[in-house]
């Protein structure tokens, strides 16, 4: 079988759950180059699949509901296997508008940070950067209901803040975080299962499974529970771990970015969480372990090779489910 000379490296069953699907590929051969026209172009309930490449594409705005944002993954040339093409798909800025209720962005390398303003919005295994002054960072809007922001690397010296006016209720489960500053208040919501750099300072919100590797904790209207620190941040009462030298928490053998905070077999987070669960990222109890490399939960091409003719090719694939 002959294929076309450029392959889309995603392989994706939508005909019964989306509209329609648009691909995006900053260079020719995709249906658009420029993302934020793809977006513009999209209906209630689209995908978006957006390829990786070496240029960066431009910032997005998302105004429909249940539109679905999906590049491949990031730290692809660290954690090999996953795609043929190790190019991320590195765009600006994410902003989920006030009528983006229900969409979803999944598998993008984010430089200018993301606004989440639309209501029950999900921000899943993404990689964020960036810093204050190239408008890094993560910010939910006020009167953000039931926002969920889960699995991803977030690695910025800007903050991430939920703005506190109205009802904001957030998710946050099973990422890296490090920013400059974590600052939660919110009327609920839930923050489990995470590994955490540098200050968090929360309000009314549930907190559990935690490991934080280090900076201060401050929570007026929170009790902490089954959190490790690397610090007295928690104290030792309802579950909690104090001084704990991280050395031992995670898996030595581990070497990509991500993969590092994998747990120790026999270290202090296995079965230390509320309820015997695990601490850290890594925990699966509600099914949204991270996943190395923020890969999205649709098949991929791993590898792709072909004779100067294109007349013989070969392509192996993996489900990601």
């Amino acid at each position: 079988m002959k294929f076309p000379a450029k392959c889309f490296v995603f392989i994706f069953i939508s005909s019964v759950l989306f509209a329609k699907v648009i691909t995006v590929d900053n260079r020719p051969g995709a249906q658009f180059q420029s993302l934020s026209q793809a977006i513009s172009a999209t209906e209630d309930g689209d995908t978006v699949l957006v390829m990786g490449s070496e240029k960066v594409y431009d910032n997005i705005n998302i105004t429909k509901s249940s539109v679905f944002v999906i590049g491949p993954g990031y730290f692809l040339d660290e954690n090999g296997g996953y795609q043929a093409n190790s190019n991320p798909a590195k765009v600006g800025q994410v902003t989920f508008s006030t009528n983006a209720t229900g969409s979803v962005v999944q598998g993008l390398y984010i430089t200018k940070g993301v606004s989440m303003a639309g209501t029950r919005c999900i921000l899943e295994r993404n990689y964020l950067s960036g810093s204050t002054a190239g408008g890094g960072g993560l910010r939910v809007e006020n009167n953000q209901d039931s926002c969920i922001i889960r699995q991803n690397f977030i690695n910025t010296t800007s903050s991430f803040t939920t703005l506190f006016g109205g009802t904001n209720t957030v998710f946050i489960y099973n990422n890296y975080i490090m920013a400059s500053t974590m600052k939660i208040e919110a009327d609920a919501g839930e923050i489990y299962n995470n590994v955490i750099e540098n200050n968090v300072n929360i309000e009314n919100i549930t907190y559990n499974n935690n490991i934080q590797i280090s900076g201060s904790f401050t929570a007026p209207n929170v009790i902490p529970y089954n959190n490790i620190g690397h610090s007295t941040q928690y104290g030792t009462t309802n579950g909690n771990q104090s001084n704990v030298n991280m050395a031992t928490v995670f898996a030595s053998d581990s070497m990509s970015t991500d993969d590092q905070y994998r747990l120790n077999p026999a270290g202090p987070a296995v079965g230390a969480g509320f309820g015997g669960v695990d601490c850290g990222m890594y925990d699966d109890t509600f099914g949204y372990k991270y996943i190395p490399s923020g890969i999205p939960a649709i098949p991929s091409i791993y590898d792709f090779s072909a004779d100067e003719a294109l007349e013989n090719v070969t392509i192996k694939v993996r489900s990601n489910l």
